[in-house]
C-alpha cells in the first residue's frame, strides 16, 4: 500500500522499480527512464496503479516484467524510445508470466523498438501507437 507521486527514478544499473509482493500500490505523475535492463519488475504483486507517468529511454531486456501479477494498470503513460536488444528473442515489450494481466488505457507508445510487444494479451484501450519498430 504504497504510493510514489511526483518522483523521477532514474534506473542507473537495473531497473525503475521493483515490487516483490507489493499490492495495492499506486504510482502517478513521475517519470522512469535509463533503466539498463527494464522498465519494471513486477512479482507476486497484485492492484498495481501507474497513472500520469513517462516511461523513456530505456534498454536491453524485456521492459515490463510481470511474474505472478495480477491488476496491473496503466493509465495516460507515455513510453517512449525505449529498446529491446533485437538479439534478445526472449524478450518483449510486456513479458507476462502465465496468470498474470497488464491493462493499458489512454496510453502513448512512440519510438519503441522490440520484436512483439508482448508474450501473452494485454488489454490496450485507446491506446495511441506511433513510429515503433519491430
Amino acid at each position: 500500500g504504497i504510493t510514489v507521486d511526483n518522483c523521477s527514478l532514474y534506473g542507473c544499473g537495473t531497473y525503475g522499480i521493483v515490487f516483490h509482493g507489493c499490492d495495492h500500490s499506486d504510482v502517478k505523475n513521475s517519470e522512469i527512464y535509463e533503466c539498463t535492463y527494464g522498465l519494471l519488475d513486477i512479482y507476486e504483486s497484485s492492484e498495481l496503479s501507474f497513472e500520469n507517468c513517462t516511461f523513456r529511454d530505456s534498454k536491453d531486456m524485456s521492459m515490463i516484467c510481470i511474474q505472478s501479477g495480477n491488476e496491473i494498470e496503466f493509465k495516460k503513460c507515455t513510453f517512449r524510445d525505449n529498446l529491446i536488444n533485437p538479439t534478445f528473442n526472449s524478450c518483449f515489450f510486456v513479458n507476462l508470466s502465465e496468470y498474470s494481466d497488464a491493462a493499458f488505457t489512454d496510453c502513448i507508445f512512440e519510438n519503441n523498438q522490440y520484436n512483439l510487444f508482448s508474450n501473452r494479451k494485454v488489454t490496450q484501450k485507446n491506446c495511441k501507437i506511433n513510429d515503433n519498430t519491430k
